[in-house]
């Protein structure tokens, strides 16, 4: 008896040494990987398992932090355009975006400035507009006043007797029996005095005095010329120029708002049997050295019993 027991407990010495090593043959391994993606809980799919010296591991545990984050989409807004054009393409944080799409809001800024006349203002010319040299364009030429009109009256001296056949004004001689009118006096007047005869214009010449002596002993007569002044009509050119707000949308082609940076430690255990089937199979194994041993031991009761 004594035997068959020493028998039994080496056998299940062995079975117990066989599920040690079966069970402690790997230790669990961990890697760290980085990957991108557009769920800020993205989960990392790629190596569940890997072979390390020739011998595979499987995941069966994942544990993830998120390093950082870059849109995907960049929203820039652009003022004061001269034209309804942005930028292709800009570069924000070492990552480059494509124009995607672009909303513009026009404004348009007036200028009058004077002109002389409903022709004359030129076409177009620049302006400041927020800082911004812009070229506007002639819209309209208004009137803003027809001129006004007042009389005026110069005095003039004719120098000559009452019994002359002319008198002298300004070197000109006037047929006396005309005085103190004269043919094309208008226009001389004009012209003598340096007025625009646009503007200006001789109503009448009258006597204003009678005859009388200069220090220099001439006869002279005074005379007044009247007439009307109009003063210029004034004019303002008006200009307008049209700048432009912008909304521009850029990607970077991605899916999604934001792409997340995330790292992952996956642990791996060795690719064999799990605890549960370990412990099972060796329960299994000691239950058949239990039964071996109970048979060896009634066989070898059997063999004294016959030898009795």
């Amino acid at each position: 008896m004594k035997r068959i027991m020493t028998r039994s407990a080496a056998l299940l010495a062995i079975l117990l040494l066989i599920l040690s090593e079966s069970v402690f043959a790997g230790e669990a391994v961990e890697r760290e990987y980085s990957f991108s993606t557009a769920d800020p809980d993205g989960k990392y799919a790629e190596h569940k398992v890997i072979s390390i010296e020739g011998k595979k591991y499987k995941a069966v545990d994942w544990d993830y932090t998120t390093t950082g984050s870059t849109p995907n989409m960049v929203k820039k807004k652009y003022k004061n355009l001269t034209h309804e054009s942005v930028p292709e393409s800009l570069t924000k944080d070492g990552e480059e975006y494509t124009l995607e799409d672009a909303d513009y809001r026009e404004k348009s800024y007036t200028r009058r400035f004077p002109a002389d006349g409903s022709d004359s203002a030129p076409p177009g010319r620049d302006i400041t507009v927020k800082g911004k040299t812009v070229r506007a364009q002639l819209s309209d030429v208004r009137l803003c006043s027809a001129g006004d009109t007042s009389v005026f009256t110069i005095p003039a001296i004719y120098y000559g007797d009452k019994d002359v056949d002319y008198y002298v004004w300004e070197g000109r001689k006037i047929p006396a029996e005309e005085a103190p009118y004269f043919v094309g006096y208008e226009n001389e007047v004009l012209s003598y005095l340096g007025l625009d005869a646009s503007l200006n214009t001789i109503t009448a010449i009258s006597w204003s005095s009678g005859y009388y002596k200069t220090p220099d002993g001439q006869t002279a007569r005074n005379a007044v010329f009247t007439g009307l002044r109009k003063s210029a009509a004034s004019y303002e050119a008006v200009y307008e120029a049209t700048l432009y707000d912008a909304s521009a949308t850029y990607t970077n082609g991605l899916a999604g708002d934001y792409t997340y940076d995330r790292t992952v430690r996956v642990t791996y255990e060795p690719v064999g049997l799990s605890l549960l089937q370990k412990i099972g199979i060796a329960a299994g194994i000691a239950l058949a050295a239990l039964t071996l041993a109970g048979i060896l031991y009634f066989l070898a009761k059997r063999r004294r019993e016959e030898k009795n």
